[in-house]
């Protein structure tokens, strides 16, 4: 069985989701620069829609670059930085469904994608709320107490 020591570092699920977080923040950044060159070289400004899309898309570079260098790192604030990562995720999928359905009526929309990225967030909400290595790392699971700390001198106050 694993001891504690054994769990403590980002290593397992904890390195798999950093990976993830940054392939899909280079995908997407790949992706708006593609959908930027696109419209310009066309001459075809962009929709209503795109501008909303491409900002989401931005932000969700941002917030996961973020939250995975938060993880590596073993930050004070990585758990913190995961939830938003993970609700901000949520906020825009809702969101890009929303502008799909509305620009292109229902036969457009990608229902299996879409519930596959939903069962994905939840899935990573679950593991950063259980996870006996996210405890270990990170002395707490998302949504949890923070555990008072230990000092080991007077000094440390």
């Amino acid at each position: 069985m694993n001891t504690e020591e054994d769990l403590n570092g980002v290593h397992g699920w904890l390195m798999i989701y950093v990976t993830l977080r940054y392939i899909g923040a280079v995908v997407a950044a790949r992706l708006v620069g593609l959908l930027f060159r696109t419209a310009t070289m066309n001459g075809h400004p962009l929709n209503h829609a795109r501008p909303l899309l491409l900002l989401l898309a931005a932000i969700g570079i941002l917030t996961g670059a973020t939250a995975a260098t938060a993880v590596l790192r073993t930050s004070h604030w990585a758990l913190q930085l995961v939830g938003f990562d993970l609700l901000y995720a949520f906020i825009a999928l809702m969101i890009s469904v929303i502008v799909v359905v509305a620009n292109s009526g229902l036969q457009r929309f990608p229902l299996e994608t879409t519930v596959a990225q939903i069962a994905a967030l939840c899935t990573w909400l679950q593991y950063f709320r259980v996870s006996r290595r996210v405890h270990a790392t990170f002395g707490r699971n998302l949504f949890k107490d923070v555990a008072e700390p230990v000092y080991s001198s007077p000094n440390d106050f």
